[in-house]
């Protein structure tokens, strides 16, 4: 009697195939191009044995948003599958100084970088099957080099925001206002960085709105739609949860603070005259300072000038008028250990604006720290508080220029024939020594 078909099917993964051996037909299974042979018994559906192991294969291991900022976490993920159809399963580690906070037994691992620039890392990644083999992979990590300056430059045609190491390098564009652009020209404007995120004002939709995107140009994001007023100078706390920003309507202006956990917002000025703006959070996130303008309805003229610098807590309490400033223009800027303050003010001598920086504890007047024979704007501390990024008009058109702390060594870092301005430098980064 010959011999029938074997009754038991091949595993999924498999194919049923016949040989002849001689006169005699032997049936086995095809897996992946390899034959189990058997008798007329059948293939059974767990028995691997025959072919030997089988281990998982890696095809890929991506590390998102690299170089990552100090301290920021980002995402890594495996590509992985079993040549035998089997489940898998995922184990992570780092090298020390990187964290795994979150996903450590899953395909795609959350990664804390560490606090420092110019770190270098690696992620392991062991994935196994359920027979007991395995495969192991890794990939790279770093974090910027050199600490991150975010700026508005017209380079590309449009008003858009940019980053650059502070030495001037690594020039990358973050936004494009004109891809939605409602009007004949757009401009993102006034930004703000936090760790690894960016705030800024945009008039791509009509009236001026807050965006948000990270510090790699992903996940624009639009905070707020306000028919009647227009959003502008958002900074972020340094915890990187409240993002406080000017609301301009009906000719008169006031600060609005927005709690990015939950999204309420709350007005925290209610400044006479042309109201209050452009608000900067102390580094310890317990008090706001920003521009007050009492005019045009000053009650009694030469009791405070246009344009003084206020303070506030950010629930809007505890308003103080600070060492009875005057004549000073925006935006203003905090010492990382805030005990100064930079500030705009006119020279006495050519008119021209000079950067100025205060106690708060009013301890000492104002020293200027640019030259007076041209412009300068936008004054920002950087994150050690050991230098001044600041704009100037002193080779024709504007570019951004970094100097001391104390107005020494200014050196120009654009060399740019565009328009240059706002420099900012990211909020948020805990270094580590």
């Amino acid at each position: 009697m010959g011999l029938e078909t074997p009754r038991t099917a091949c595993n999924a993964h498999s194919v049923l195939t016949r040989t002849l051996i001689g006169k005699r037909p032997v049936y086995g299974c095809a897996v992946l191009g390899l034959f189990v042979l058997c008798l007329t018994s059948g293939c059974s559906r767990n028995d691997y044995s025959k072919i030997g192991p089988r281990p998982p294969v890696i095809t890929g291991i991506d590390v998102y948003d690299q170089p990552a900022v100090p301290g920021a976490s980002f995402t890594t993920a495996v590509a992985a599958y079993s040549p035998l159809g089997l489940p898998l399963t995922y184990r992570w580690t780092t090298t020390d100084g990187w964290t795994i906070s979150g996903g450590a037994n899953d395909a795609v691992v959350t990664i804390t970088a560490p606090g420092s620039y110019r770190a270098r890392g690696t992620a392991y990644v062991t994935v196994s099957d359920t027979n007991g083999t395995s495969a192991e992979g890794s990939a790279g990590m770093s974090t910027f080099s050199e600490p991150l300056i975010v700026f508005v430059s017209a380079r590309g045609g449009d008003y858009s925001i940019y980053r650059m190491e502070e030495d001037g390098t690594a020039v990358t564009r973050l936004s494009d206002p004109s891809t939605d652009c409602v009007l004949n020209q757009c401009f993102d404007t006034y930004p703000s960085a936090c760790r690894g995120d960016i705030s800024f004002s945009s008039n791509r939709t009509g009236r001026f709105q807050l965006y948000s995107m990270s510090v790699y140009g992903k996940q624009l994001t639009q905070l707020t739609n306000s028919a009647n007023a227009d959003l502008d100078a958002p900074d972020y706390s340094y915890d990187c949860t409240v993002l406080c920003y000017t609301v301009a309507q009906d000719a008169k202006r006031q600060i609005a603070c927005m709690n990015l956990r939950t999204s309420s917002v709350s007005q925290i000025t209610y400044d006479d005259g042309s109201g209050a703006c452009c608000g900067k959070f102390s580094p310890d996130d317990r008090t706001i300072a920003y521009i007050h303008d009492p005019f045009p309805s000053a009650a009694t003229a030469g009791v405070e000038a246009p344009m003084s610098i206020y303070t506030v807590s950010p629930d809007g309490s505890n308003r103080h008028w600070l060492c009875n400033t005057s004549n000073v223009y925006p935006p203003l800027s905090w010492s990382p250990d805030g005990k100064e303050i930079l500030f705009l003010e006119p020279s006495s001598t050519t008119g021209h604006l000079q950067i100025f920086s205060m106690p708060v504890d009013c301890s000492t007047p104002p020293s200027a720290l640019t030259d007076p024979s041209y412009d300068v704007f936008d004054p920002a501390f950087s994150a050690d508080g050991s230098r001044i990024a600041y704009v100037s008009t002193q080779l024709g058109n504007s570019r951004i220029f970094l100097m001391n702390a104390d107005g020494s060594s200014s050196t120009d870092i654009t060399e740019d024939v565009h328009l240059n301005d706002q420099p900012i430098w990211q909020k948020g980064i805990l270094l580590t020594p």
